[in-house]
This record gives structure tokens, C-alpha cells and sequence, in this order.
């Protein structure tokens, strides 16, 4: 599991001399060789470059066998890897399905309060 999350070499040293992005790798590693059916993870890619965002993206996607929910506030990073989306309204209100249906312009700026539009495949906020 530290292999495939680019952090080997990190086993010998001591988390307090990890980075942010490290310390995130190695403790998704940690979640995944615990064996769970089920994984609940709280923005998995923050700290990381956008190499390891990538990494960290197909590492999930390959944990076959598993539930992998995961809460990410990077729109285009989710939209790459999620396969279904859970939008939480201010006000309660919620909406779930496929993320190729939930990612919508309308939807985001609903959630999120901004315009968004899709430009060269990724989502960005618009003024």
C-alpha cells in the first residue's frame, strides 16, 4: 500500500519529519491495510502536488471490493474519480446520483454559491 502511494520510502522515517501530503499518503495507506469494506475519507488528496492527486485518484479507483466515500471540495478532482456524488444544500436539502449527472453548472452554483462552467474538460468558477 506505500508503494503504491509513492511513500516507500517513508517507512523508515518518523511521521513528525513527513509533509502534510506525506503524512495523508501514509495514513491512507494505513486505512487501506486494515482491511475494511468500508472507507470514509475526509478530502484524501489535501497537502498533495498534482502528481500524487493523481496517484491517490487511481490508487482508490483500484480498491476493488471496498466502499470508498470520500468528501473533496476540488469539483474536477471528484469529477475524475467519482463515480456517484452526494450534494450537500445549506439548508438540509440534499441530492445524490451519478456524477455524470449531478455535475452540473446549475447544481455547483447552487451548492456552492458561484457560477461554474466546464472549460477544456474541467470545472472552474466564473465571474
Amino acid at each position: 500500500a506505500l508503494s503504491a502511494l509513492d511513500a516507500g520510502a517513508l517507512a523508515q522515517r518518523d511521521v513528525l519529519q513527513l509533509s502534510g501530503g506525506e503524512r495523508q499518503r501514509v495514513a491512507l495507506a494505513q486505512c487501506a491495510v486494515q482491511g475494511a469494506p468500508l472507507m470514509l475519507l475526509d478530502e484524501p488528496i489535501a497537502f498533495q502536488d498534482p502528481g500524487h492527486q493523481r496517484q491517490v485518484g487511481r490508487w482508490l479507483a483500484e480498491l476493488h471490493g471496498r466502499c470508498v466515500v470520500f468528501s473533496a471540495h476540488d469539483i474536477h478532482w471528484a469529477a475524475s474519480v467519482a463515480t456517484h456524488v452526494l450534494a450537500l444544500h445549506g439548508d438540509g436539502r440534499w441530492e445524490a446520483g451519478p456524477s455524470a449527472s449531478m455535475l452540473t453548472a446549475e447544481r455547483l452554483e447552487a451548492v456552492y454559491g458561484c457560477r461554474w462552467e466546464r472549460t477544456g474538460g474541467a470545472w472552474v468558477t466564473v465571474d
